[in-house]
């Protein structure tokens, strides 16, 4: 599966999406935050935030760069949905080899 990326510069700490905004990102898109000058030292402390209250994304804090990238994860629902499928791409993983 290829991901959109939307990139969004962070200027100011307002500028970050709330909570309920990046929940409402599907799982095809990546968000990714760019911390401009003047917030930059603020990533570190979003981004921990942001892993601790988005529970079911990654949220990866780039250690060089200043930015921060979310991803919303498969849930165990969709997983059980689609239990037939995994099932047949495992199969077809071990005929493969």
């Amino acid at each position: 599966m290829n991901r959109t990326n939307e990139i969004i510069s962070i200027n100011s700490i307002s500028q970050i999406p709330t909570l309920e905004a990046i929940r409402t990102i599907p799982r095809e898109h990546t968000l990714k935050l760019i911390f401009e000058k003047g917030v930059e030292n603020k990533r570190q402390a979003v981004g921990q935030n942001l892993k601790t209250e988005l529970v079911g994304f990654q949220v990866g804090i780039h250690t060089i760069e200043p930015e921060i990238n979310i991803c919303k994860l498969i849930t165990d629902k969709e997983i059980d949905d689609n239990q037939d499928f995994f099932e047949q791409c495992a199969k077809d993983y071990r005929q493969l080899g």
